[in-house]
């Protein structure tokens, strides 16, 4: 393999296709197989995916911190959620139902209440990971796995958007102070147990940042990928 800041945007482009038809297609029919003999959830972890495909896109390499330190090598930040195979809920029981489940196992009902609600979540839980995130992070990029506008034949589709969070005013008052200030320090003042500041994707407030959509790709059910933003 050639070194990565080596490669040209267009050399990159058939590498991205590839990398998501390996290890986003290929993992999941192979998990799914498995998941209907063992009756598991047959979730991929996407955190690593993500990390991996931001670094073909950008053409930034990561410093092999597995989420312990600096995802790309200029220090910029990647977050990912899926909104596909999400673990759902039997509106008849309240049992879980997997994403290879069409009846609850528990009840055998059709009425499934199917999610997708995952989100992107940031964990500033102290003034010095609040200050990283505002002064020192280069760029958030966004990875975001769903369904949004598919066609009958498309799987899943791929879409990134990158924040600069040292010049998104809404984003660094209407996202990150206003969680600190309001959420995080008013609940640990009260001894309570402050949640993660979550990024609901396509959300009306997450409209209102300066996130800038930078990559898209659709994957078809038969593992093809074609890529409309680049």
């Amino acid at each position: 393999m050639p070194n990565l800041e080596s490669l040209t945007k267009s050399q990159r482009k058939p590498l991205i296709a590839s990398f998501l038809k390996e290890m986003y297609f290929d993992r999941r029919s192979t998990i799914f197989k498995w998941a209907r003999l063992t009756k598991q959830t047959p979730l991929i972890e996407t955190k690593f995916l993500g990390q991996n495909l931001i670094s073909l896109i950008t053409g930034i390499s990561g410093r092999g911190s597995a989420a312990r330190g600096d995802d790309l090598r200029d220090g910029s930040e990647v977050k990912t959620c899926s909104r596909l195979d999400q673990l759902s809920k039997c509106n008849e029981c309240g049992a879980h139902v997997t994403a290879i489940e069409d009846r609850c196992p528990n009840c055998g009902s059709q009425n499934i209440m199917r999610m997708t609600d995952s989100h992107w979540i940031f964990t500033i839980n102290t003034q010095a990971k609040r200050n990283k995130i505002l002064n020192a992070t280069p760029m958030i990029y966004l990875l975001l796995i769903d369904g949004y506008r598919l066609k009958k034949k498309d799987l899943a589709k791929f879409s990134v958007w990158v924040i600069n969070p040292k010049t998104d005013t809404f984003f660094r008052n209407g996202y990150i102070n206003d969680y600190y200030r309001n959420n995080f320090i008013r609940r640990r003042n009260a001894r309570e147990n402050p949640a993660p500041m979550n990024v609901h994707p396509r959300s009306p407030k997450f409209g209102r940042t300066a996130a800038r959509l930078i990559f898209e790709a659709t994957m078809t059910d038969k593992g093809k990928v074609v890529i409309s933003r680049f």
